[in-house]
């Protein structure tokens, strides 16, 4: 026997799509940023900026799997439960979000104020501009899925 569709279901179904959406777009731009990385790691050679840049890309990619993993589950559920589990999903945003921070700061604008003291070179004002944009349209992806979650999570209290 088919069960009827209702319109909460249908908002359910709404909001995992853009949860999904937004993940993608979210993990696509970091592969790109961690590409362009691997790349100037092999032109300049700085191991430990390219190593800790590494660590920061995958526990950004975790941290982001984890948080949306977090927001579908309680999207299927239909009601935010309260648990440990939970907590630990909903912190796992921010490993995004500061690798979404350390891109504009460090490798955007960092590299865009060191073009005035170094050798100026276009390729650097080019890949300077390339993190700062890429960090800012990940932030801006990773503000939106909070602000889904808190959506997500106003939408189950009221019930």
């Amino acid at each position: 026997m088919n069960t009827p569709i209702t319109g909460h279901d249908i908002i359910i179904n709404e909001y995992n799509e853009l949860v999904t959406r937004l993940s993608g777009k979210a993990m696509i731009k970091i592969i790109l940023v961690l590409i362009t990385e691997i790349f100037l790691y092999f032109k300049e050679r700085t191991v430990v900026n390219g190593l800790f840049f590494f660590i920061m890309a995958i526990l950004a990619t975790v941290g982001l799997v984890v948080f949306t993993r977090t927001l579908s589950r309680e999207l299927a559920a239909g009601q935010i439960k309260r648990s440990w589990k939970g907590m630990v999903g909903s912190f796992g945003g921010i490993l995004p979000y500061l690798f979404a921070c350390y891109l504009i700061f460090f490798e955007g604008v960092w590299r865009l104020v060191l073009l005035h003291y170094k050798n100026f070179s276009y390729f650097d004002l080019l890949i300077g501009l390339f993190f700062f944009f890429m960090g800012y349209s990940l932030l801006r992806v990773i503000h939106r899925l909070s602000e889904l979650a808190s959506k997500i999570s106003a939408m189950g209290s009221d019930s």
